[in-house]
């Protein structure tokens, strides 16, 4: 499975919409802000670290 794949399974795992996705970037919905992570050159790691600490208001999502 290639990082983003996972990077998705995790969104979708953990409760992030996923608002589009295409051959180059996937969008999700974080605090209420969208975000583009590209699937050839983002670190994905970052992200859900990110993501696991920051405070999250999940009915802003």
């Amino acid at each position: 499975m290639k990082g983003y794949e996972r990077f998705k399974d995790y969104l979708q795992r953990n409760g992030f919409p996923i608002v589009d996705e295409d051959d180059h970037s996937i969008c999700f919905k974080f605090q209420g802000t969208s975000f583009f992570a590209w699937k050839h050159n983002s670190s994905y790691l970052q992200l859900v670290c990110i993501l696991n600490t920051s405070e999250i208001d999940r009915d802003t999502l």
